[in-house]
């Protein structure tokens, strides 16, 4: 079971196993995030696989993203991706469990509401990729939510082409895939699209 710990100061973490010669955490998002949210969002790589987050993004989108998470208005609270210190080290990823009713997903519009049911969302900064950190982050965030955050059920969406971030899913073989809820969006041209993209679904019910 991931066990939340506290800093000195009662900060409230979890570790995130990984191969990254740095310790790995996931933490809530602090109001000095917004930098390094605003520079990992303007990583094409990045932003480009994200059909909800603007481009470009600037300081105010990141301003204000960060705000939002700061009160607690959208994601439950561990859910940054922090290397080196759980308290100052830089944010390099999120792994986010949204409220089906907090969500702000293009790709959760028209689902049917489920008590207790959670959106899950995950970027990670390129420097950190290939290490199984994803993987990692997803499991320690997962097990907390059922555990201290009475989730019951995780929905996930990934466009069918985004290799990598379906592999994630895959990966846990207790995410059912839900053909019935596939669909098809038009992904923006300045992110790369060229027209419809199908959007594949998964749920995990705990």
């Amino acid at each position: 079971m991931s066990k939340v710990q506290h800093t000195p100061a009662g900060t409230p973490y979890l570790d995130v196993p990984s191969k990254s010669t740095s310790p790995i955490y996931l933490t809530a998002f602090y109001p000095g995030d917004v930098q390094r949210n605003y520079e990992a969002m303007n990583i094409p790589s990045v932003n480009h696989e994200l059909i909800s987050v603007p481009l470009p993004y600037t300081l105010a989108d990141a301003q204000f993203w960060v705000d939002l998470q700061v009160k607690g208005g959208s994601a439950h609270s561990l859910q940054v991706l922090r290397s080196e210190d759980p308290e100052n080290g830089p944010l390099i990823g999120t792994v986010s469990l949204t409220p089906h009713e907090k969500s702000t997903s293009l790709l959760h519009e028209g689902l049917p509401s489920v008590e207790n049911e959670c959106e899950l969302g995950y970027w990670l900064h390129p420097d950190f990729r290939g290490m199984g950190l994803m993987h990692s982050g997803v499991a320690v965030a997962l097990d907390w939510a059922r555990s201290e955050c009475a989730v019951k059920s995780v929905f996930v969406r990934v466009c069918e082409q985004n290799v990598g971030s379906r592999r994630i899913v895959e990966s846990f073989e207790d995410f059912v895939r839900d053909e019935a809820l596939d669909n098809t969006v038009e992904w923006p041209k300045a992110k790369g699209g060229t027209g419809k993209r199908k959007v594949l679904a998964w749920r995990w019910t705990f």
